[in-house]
Formats: C-alpha cells, structure tokens, sequence
C-alpha cells in the first residue's frame, strides 16, 4: 500500500507552509506561485496517523489519498486572511 498525504498540518508540520503563506499574505510579502487558484488538500497530522493506523489490519494492497474531502486555493485564503 502506498499513501499519498497532501499537506500535512499540526504540530508535526515542520514545513510550516500554511503559516508561511498567512505572514506573507498579512505581512503584504510577495508569493511566487503559479498555482494560486489551484485547489489543494490538507489533513491534520493526527488525522494522517489515525487513517495510517485503521489499515493496520487490512489487506488493502495499491495507492490510496489520504486527504480532507474539502480543498482550499491560496486565492481564496488570502481572501480569508
């Protein structure tokens, strides 16, 4: 089985990617992105070890997502924040 995680947020986030685009967003620092109105998915990071851990006795075999069911766009939070 391979689990694909979109960004991972939580204590356990050492990419700390989200807070990096709020400062630049509150902060008025430029983001160079070229995937501003993309929709990206996040999960929590206790979320991504309990969806690891309800597999612990399956015979799943193949990829899998493990990801929220919602997706967000930078655009729309930097309109939020």
């Amino acid at each position: 089985m391979a689990v694909r995680f979109p960004f991972v947020l939580g204590k356990d986030d050492y990419t700390q990617r989200l807070l990096t685009y709020i400062k630049h967003i509150v902060k008025g620092i430029p983001l160079f992105l070229d995937n501003y109105d993309n929709p990206m998915a996040f999960v929590r990071s206790d979320e991504a070890g309990a969806f690891l851990a309800s597999f612990a006795e399956n015979n799943y075999s193949g990829p899998v997502n493990g990801s929220s069911e919602e997706t967000i766009s930078i655009h729309e939070i930097a309109s939020y924040v």
